[in-house]
């Protein structure tokens, strides 16, 4: 996905430092983008960080969360 990613031209939201913080974290992230609802490409300063599940206004990320080993 990362590969490609870059060439999408439909269905991306951008992200700043803190919206990918909370995205990574499993937060849901209320955006009013131009995207259709259905999945997007999460990009985080010009890298497509992972993909992202839209329905406006509710951006809920797709990115396995980092658990620590117990």
């Amino acid at each position: 996905m990362q590969v490609i990613g870059g060439l999408a031209t439909r269905n991306v939201v951008d992200v700043n430092d803190e919206q990918a913080k909370l995205l990574i974290n499993g937060g849901i992230l209320r955006t009013d983008v131009e995207a259709d609802n259905g999945f997007v490409l999460i990009r985080w300063r010009g890298f497509v960080a992972g993909v992202g599940f839209y329905k406006r206004p509710v951006l809920k990320s797709q990115i396995p969360r980092y658990r620590p080993v117990e």
